[in-house]
């Protein structure tokens, strides 16, 4: 398996995205909007238009699915591998203040 995030600088859940895949030992590859990828033809991959960025997608051999928003992704890997919720930190989760740990 493989997330896949279209994104841009300054983004904070871009960044968000980024640290929960690396914190999970997920492997991601990370592409940025109007340099590896024009806006156009994210729309055209997502389907839709794109109003926000990250775009997320997970790759699985050779299937590739549209997974949306970093809480989108939070939920699908909740669902897929479980997430490992101890020592997060706890920006990664909306409901926390920043700085702290999530707690087991």
């Amino acid at each position: 398996m493989e997330v896949i995030i279209y994104g841009k600088d300054g983004c904070t859940d871009c960044d968000r995205t980024r640290m929960l895949c690396k914190i999970q030992s997920i492997p991601f590859r990370y592409r940025t909007v109007g340099t590896d990828i024009s806006m156009d033809a994210l729309q055209a991959k997502v389907g839709r238009p794109v109003r926000s960025v990250p775009q997320i997608f997970i790759r699985q051999g050779d299937d590739e699915a549209y997974v949306g928003s970093y809480d989108a992704l939070r939920q699908s890997l909740q669902a897929r591998v479980g997430l490992r919720e101890q020592g997060l930190p706890r920006s990664l989760d909306p409901d926390c203040a920043p700085g702290q740990l999530a707690r087991p």
